[in-house]
């Protein structure tokens, strides 16, 4: 639960942004908790009243510009240029309007074919809009394909991989040392053996020449 929250909101704080990268995780989980929003209230306007119709063209509207710019940042973050995202989007509702619209001629022509005309008109329809549907679907396919692409290792042109975390800005409850500390520690600690070191020999040398002078006395 705690990811589809942030996953969600992520999308909303990135509301108008394109740019950057958008992990798969991070992707999927927000428009899972989008898509489940939508199902609750289309399930309240059937059960309960028509204002939560409303509410779901309104849902619709709001969701639309942040669903559409995370898959651009989806598409960045696979390293491939997110305005495909964006043809993708608007070929496949074109072809589908077209072939929706084909599917009504069809039906209306229907009604002719029972005194033997219009058979001709009908079949044309019909199957033009199976060509138009088919290949909106191919599309759709191949839309889906490049949203689950794993993300690109490391930096590539749209900058650096961004991972999902939805412990971001919690507070873990322990202090995080950085690598910068560590390597001050090192040079501290390489210090302090050096100067041990170096006290030792002068130990040494000190008790050396203590015993030279003894034998030569």
């Amino acid at each position: 639960m705690k990811s589809i929250v942030f996953a969600t909101k992520d999308m909303f704080k990135n509301y108008v942004n394109w740019h950057g990268r958008l992990s798969r995780a991070g992707y999927w989980w927000g428009w899972l908790g989008i898509t489940l929003i939508t199902l609750i209230l289309n399930i309240l306007a059937e059960a309960v009243s028509d204002v939560f119709g409303i509410l779901v063209s309104l849902w619709g509207l709001a969701t639309f510009l942040p669903l559409m710019f995370a898959a651009m940042r989806r598409y960045h973050d696979s390293g491939k240029p997110g305005w495909l995202s964006l043809l993708f989007s608007i070929v496949t509702s074109v072809l589908g309007g077209i072939a929706l619209v084909l599917l009504l001629g069809s039906a209306m022509t229907a009604v002719f074919m029972a005194t033997g005309e219009g058979t001709g008109v009908f079949l044309a329809l019909l199957s033009s809009a199976g060509i138009f549907g088919l290949i909106a679907l191919v599309l759709l396919i191949v839309n889906f394909v490049f949203l689950v692409l794993p993300s690109t290792p490391g930096e590539n042109a749209y900058g650096m991989p961004r991972p999902f975390d939805p412990t971001e800005g919690e507070d873990k409850g322990y202090i995080e040392i950085s690598s910068d500390n560590n390597t001050e520690s090192t040079d501290i600690n390489n210090s302090i053996d050096n100067n041990n070191s170096y006290n030792k020999n002068n130990d040494n040398n000190n008790d050396n020449n203590v015993n030279t002078g003894s034998c030569g006395n």
